[in-house]
This record gives structure tokens, sequence and C-alpha cells, in this order.
């Protein structure tokens, strides 16, 4: 039984996303860029994804689970901040947060400042561990995780956090961030 087509389609289109981030953030410095990193423990409730039968089989080949799009979302937002915290550059963050939400705000007026002390790259890199979704309601939804926040230099910084997530037109964004830890 091969998978449904909208589901072969989500797939690959969460690829392409993340592959775009993957380039956006670049990855040409040997993998210190900004590209996220998927978490580490397969969710349980996440689609599996299926390709068609190997040549002499008839059993279809089943991938490991794909991301949910609410985890894919976090991820993509969470890198996005990254290069915004070592550029100040906000339109790094269009896209992936939401910018009628605290946390976009919060960073719109923290800009000036980032700007003024730029870091430059590479931008931090956030790793998303045990993470746990909260099934939406309506077009909110919640992305309980550790996090890892890791930049080359620098110690790591762990976080124990719920990421608020908005859907508008259909793309999941940041509302805010909330330190449950």
């Amino acid at each position: 039984m091969s998978a449904p087509p909208w589901r072969v389609a989500l797939a690959a289109l969460l690829l392409v996303v993340l592959a775009a981030a993957v380039v956006r953030f670049g990855l040409q410095d040997g993998g210190q860029g900004g590209a996220t990193t998927t978490h580490a423990r397969a969710l349980t409730q996440a689609p599996t994804v299926t390709t068609s039968a190997p040549p002499g089989t008839d059993e279809p080949t089943s991938a490991a689970p794909a991301p949910e799009a609410e985890v894919v979302a976090a991820e993509a937002a969470l890198a996005a901040w990254g290069g915004f915290a070592v550029s100040g550059d906000l339109a790094v963050l269009a896209g992936f947060f939401d910018p009628a939400g605290p946390q976009y705000q919060q960073a719109k007026a923290e800009a000036p400042e980032r700007v003024a002390d730029e870091l430059g790259p590479p931008p931090y890199v956030f790793r998303l561990e045990d993470v746990e979704v909260i099934p939406a309601i309506d077009d909110q939804t919640l992305v309980d995780a550790s996090v890892v926040m890791t930049r080359p230099g620098e110690d790591d910084q762990h976080f124990t956090w719920r990421l608020h997530l908005t859907r508008r037109d259909g793309t999941w964004l940041l509302w805010t961030i909330e330190d449950i830890g």
C-alpha cells in the first residue's frame, strides 16, 4: 500500500523548505551554519513516508517518520532566530515569525542594538530534543522541547521551552516562546 499523494507532496514540500533554510543560513562552512537539526526522537504520531516497492518485491519500503509540520516550523523559526541574533536583520525572520506576535516585537525592539553589535557568522544553531506537539486548537498549537543552543567558541546553552505557534494562511509561524524549565 503506497502513501496517499498528499503525504508524498507534503514530505517533498517539507524537504524543500528545510533545504531552503539550510541554503539561506549557510552550510558553506562545513556544517557550522544556521541549519537546524531534526529532533532526536521520532514522534509517534508523525506520518510515515513510503516509497514504491523496490525491484523484485511487492512490499513498499518505509522511510523514517517525517517530522510534523509544527516541528518543522518550530525548527525553521529557531534557525531564523539564530541568524537574526548575530546580524540584527529582521528580514531573516520573515515567513517564520508572526509579525503581530510578542517574539517578533521583541526582536524588532532589539534589532538596532544587534545591528550595532553584529556578531557575524556563524549563526546560533538550535537543536530540539524530546519534542512533544500539543494538538492544535483552531490555529494555535504548542511545541514543547528541550532546546540546545550552540555556536562555535561559546558554551552550549540548554533550555526547556514551549513554542507557541499560530497558523496564518496555512503556514505555522512562531508567536512566542515560554521558558517552562
